[in-house]
């Protein structure tokens, strides 16, 4: 699947001599950016939907893993829906690398009635599975898997019969050509898109049904050069620590592939692929 078209990027975002010219987010600003990236998208919302209608044409009893499961929010939502007026408990198990976030998963999710939740720290690359499960989530968390390939073959083992393995990566879309740009290579390697997923599928074997979903990101805080939540905000869009620099080129880019309409809008789209077991 070859990458979505998108406008030239100004030249001053394609001056760099290489993508490590720019430090990468710590591991605590990155918690602290996504969350508040995530608070200005309608994505999450319309993730939370696709994902509590797929879980629910599942059997009672059924045993989930979120690969990349950050602080637990989305999954909380999904699981507090999913778990609504079942007579079984539903079991959901968090994998992520940021030990505060596995906590806060931990926390979020096991309060949530109706649910047996379980966390550990690691990452999908050296992930080796205690148990089998039903479904398998990793949304929004491959893009920094060392090798993608095996990956797949990893975490499509762990699935039981009839199991469904679920990724979610962006496309190389309007707005992500910043962070294509710009990001820090992690792991040996540039980040991840959708396409890249397309082609490790490919590579292994793998059929998987594709479905776009579409949110809209509102990045106005952005606009404001003095306002540090904003600050955060484009640092995450770019996948690293800005210099003043390029601030503002990276603030042009965004503002010329707006929505119409009032405010700094983005389209947001995201790719969900589904392999059977």
């Amino acid at each position: 699947m070859p990458a979505r078209t998108a406008p030239a990027l100004p030249v001053a975002l394609l001056d760099l001599p290489d993508r490590s010219a720019l430090p990468a987010l710590t591991p605590e600003r990155y918690a602290l950016a996504h969350a508040a990236f995530e608070d200005r998208s309608t994505q999450r919302s319309v993730i939370a939907d696709w994902l509590t209608a797929r879980l629910r044409r599942r059997p009672c009893r059924t045993a989930v893993l979120s690969v990349g499961c950050g602080d637990g929010r989305l999954d909380a939502e999904v699981a507090a829906r999913v778990s609504a007026g079942r007579t079984a408990p539903l079991r959901l198990d968090g994998l992520d690398p940021h030990q505060p976030s596995a906590v806060q998963f931990l926390s979020r999710v096991g309060a949530v009635p109706g649910v047996d939740a379980g966390a550990c720290i690691g990452t999908a690359d050296a992930f080796a599975a205690l148990r089998s499960y039903d479904v398998i989530l990793a949304v929004h968390s491959l893009y920094y898997a060392v090798d993608l390939p095996s990956v797949l073959i990893r975490l499509r083992a762990a699935l039981r019969p009839a199991g469904e393995l679920v990724m979610l990566l962006a496309p190389l879309g309007d707005l992500n050509m910043v962070a294509g740009a710009l990001a820090p290579d992690t792991g040996g390697h540039r980040q991840w898109w959708s396409h890249d997923l397309a082609d490790a599928l490919a590579e292994v074997g793998m059929t998987a049904e594709r479905t776009t979903l579409r949110g809209v990101l509102r990045l106005d805080d952005c606009l404001d050069q003095a306002n540090e939540t904003g600050r955060a905000i484009l640092d995450f869009t770019a996948q690293a620590v800005l210099p003043e620099a390029l601030r503002v080129p990276v603030l042009d880019h965004l503002i010329s592939v707006r929505m119409p309409g009032q405010g700094l809008a983005l389209d947001h789209p995201v790719d969900a692929w589904v392999v059977s077991a």
